[in-house]
């Protein structure tokens, strides 16, 4: 959700919501990758749509609602795997391969008009963002997937030389080591730092293989 924005936390929650509840719904049990991006697509309809009809029925502004959003589809084949993805704002959504490759999957977005700031779902017409659906096709399987807002991500700048060690290299070392019910906190604890200039909320979603 939009710092700026008075019902982030509602449009935020509205959106994420929406998609997953929409991806579920229409996804098939062994999809081709055309398949991938129609499901993910598919979400990211539902969720611009949930929140324009939601401010219409508020009678409020939709800007009230203002939220970036990053859906991720992950399935896994044999020796490989397929990925869809979209990504609408700041943040960055990123992969590591088992051999260590990591494969940033999306950019983030800047607002035109100001530099200094993201764009967000309801920023423009629903048809614009339909390009930005992608399909990726592994041929090796993947250790770790990361989606991060940017109170994360911006930490981990430069990319080339702090994702492994201060990304991939703390989950295995501090979250991933831990049986899965102490996994939660221990990723709460990971990204609940002290940093001078770093002062914007902080989410990071992580899919790994055991």
């Amino acid at each position: 959700g939009a710092g700026t924005a008075a019902l982030a936390r509602v449009g935020s929650n509205l959106a994420v919501n929406s998609a997953v509840d929409a991806i579920q719904q229409n996804a098939p049990p062994a999809p081709a990758p055309n398949d991938l991006g129609r499901a993910v697509w598919i979400g990211l309809e539902a969720a611009y749509h949930a929140l324009f009809n939601f401010a219409s029925a508020e009678h409020m502004p939709v800007s009230d609602l203002n939220t970036t959003l990053q859906l991720l589809i992950h399935f896994p084949l044999e020796t490989s795997c397929y990925v869809g993805v979209v990504h609408i704002g700041d943040g960055l959504v990123v992969a590591e391969a088992v051999d260590g490759q990591i494969y940033p999957l999306t950019e983030p977005d800047v607002d035109p008009d100001d530099g200094g700031r993201t764009v967000f779902l309801t920023s423009a017409p629903l048809n614009q963002w339909k390009r930005r659906t992608k399909v990726y096709q592994f041929d090796e399987r993947l250790s770790i997937v990361a989606l991060m807002t940017d109170g994360l991500s911006g930490d981990l700048e430069p990319y080339d030389e702090l994702l492994q060690p201060n990304l991939f290299g703390a989950l295995r070392q501090r979250v991933l080591c831990y049986p899965h019910h102490l996994r939660e906190g221990a990723l709460l604890s990971l990204i609940s730092y002290e940093r001078r200039g770093s002062f914007d909320d902080r989410t990071l979603a992580v899919l790994s293989r055991d």
